[in-house]
């Protein structure tokens, strides 16, 4: 479904009572909304063991009232909440054997 069909649904039920979740995970930034990092990029490079610096890989996740559950994420993040709240629990690193049943191939 495209980025402005989910954004016209998270629009159409701001205030239902009952509000059903709408998610998109993980799209690229610079393939379904380039005028959002032309605009308000970040200076973040990151440097790559050859020596050279690249601009990261931009993703973005959109979405209304929803509940993610506990997860390690792999790459770096920065958060912005433009419109309500959010809440996060963090973990230290020595606790991820607590939080999965199965061991992941981390390099912490």
């Amino acid at each position: 479904m495209p980025i402005s069909e989910v954004l016209d649904l998270i629009m159409a039920t701001l205030n239902a009572p009952l509000t059903p979740s709408y998610y998109i995970a993980s799209s690229f930034v610079d393939k379904h909304l380039p005028s959002l990092r032309e605009n308000n990029d970040l200076d973040i490079s990151k440097h790559i063991n050859s020596g050279l610096m690249s601009k990261p890989e931009m993703k973005i996740w959109l979405g209304n009232a929803t509940l993610a559950a506990c997860h390690y994420d792999t790459s770096d993040n920065i958060a912005c909440c433009v419109v309500g709240n959010r809440r996060f629990t963090l973990f230290p690193p020595e606790q991820i054997h607590n939080l999965y049943p199965d061991p992941l191939e981390l390099n912490l």
